[in-house]
């Protein structure tokens, strides 16, 4: 079973329970979403308005709009250039919808092997893939969880793919949030929560929807009420994504990735 999470949809202003905001940007190419929660979390929801596929230009702009979020964590957790952060990979790397985490880590610049030996003024940067229990036999919590025990990261950054609760989601947005994960969420496979709680350390968690149930996609298209048709009862458990799902996600790892790089590497000693 794959261990998508669902997307997280931002509340209208003056929710009960999270204030959300948007800012358009770049003529309309890109909405940002800043959700503050009652509890201190932030949540920053990217809305990618203009085709990403082959636009070096756009994917550039969403790249500097994560660096720049990244950052808001790193000053909110008071992370300096000496604090490890460790990056995260979740998923399964040999299904091309669920190895964004895995992809993200082939990019990540890692230096903690090196970092007090090395006259380069970098960040403290790690990075592994947790892999799926399926494969592995471990749960990607624990095989974290053990890591978090033995290195102590001051900050997590957890990357993984989302479950998409309409068509319009499908891979065309990224979050990034500190509430944490429950992987497994998006398909009722749910898992142990990542999060400060769970690991001792703060955890960032970015994702894209890269994938849709078959059954929210016919409900979203025939309606919740509607009796579906006895034909569909054998495709309501099927996950789908995007036909052009290979550059998507090399696409998007490759922006996740580089705004990590730019971010971390770009700090300076406090």
């Amino acid at each position: 079973m794959s261990t998508y999470r669902d997307f997280w949809e931002p509340a209208e202003p003056n929710g009960e329970s999270v204030f959300s905001r948007t800012e358009k940007k770049y003529l309309g190419k890109l909405f940002v979403t800043t959700s503050d929660f009652r509890d201190g979390k932030i949540c920053f929801t990217n809305d990618v308005k203009a085709p990403l596929l082959g636009n070096a230009s756009m994917q550039k702009k969403i790249t500097a709009e994560l660096v720049s979020q990244i950052g808001f964590f790193i000053k909110k957790y008071k992370i300096t250039q000496s604090s490890l952060v460790l990056v995260a990979g979740i998923g399964n790397e040999n299904a091309t919808a669920d190895s964004l985490g895995c992809r993200v880590c082939d990019g990540i610049y890692a230096t903690s092997h090196y970092y007090k030996k090395s006259a380069e003024k970098t960040g403290n940067l790690a990075c592994v893939k947790c892999g799926i229990a399926g494969i592995t036999g471990i749960e990607s919590f624990d095989h974290l969880s053990a890591l978090c025990e033995k290195l102590k990261p001051a900050l997590i950054i957890a990357v993984d793919t989302l479950a998409a609760n309409t068509a319009r989601r499908l891979s065309s947005a990224i979050q990034i949030s500190d509430k944490g994960i429950s992987p497994g969420n998006g398909v009722g496979n749910k898992k142990t929560e990542m999060s400060a709680v769970t690991l001792s350390a703060p955890v960032v968690a970015i994702g894209v929807p890269l994938v849709i149930s078959a059954k929210k996609l016919l409900a979203e298209f025939i309606g919740e009420t509607s009796v579906l048709p006895e034909k569909t009862s054998e495709i309501t458990e099927l996950v789908v994504t995007a036909k052009e799902v290979d550059f998507l996600v090399k696409d998007y790892a490759k922006i996740i990735s580089e705004s990590i790089n730019d971010a971390i590497h770009g700090l300076s000693e406090a």
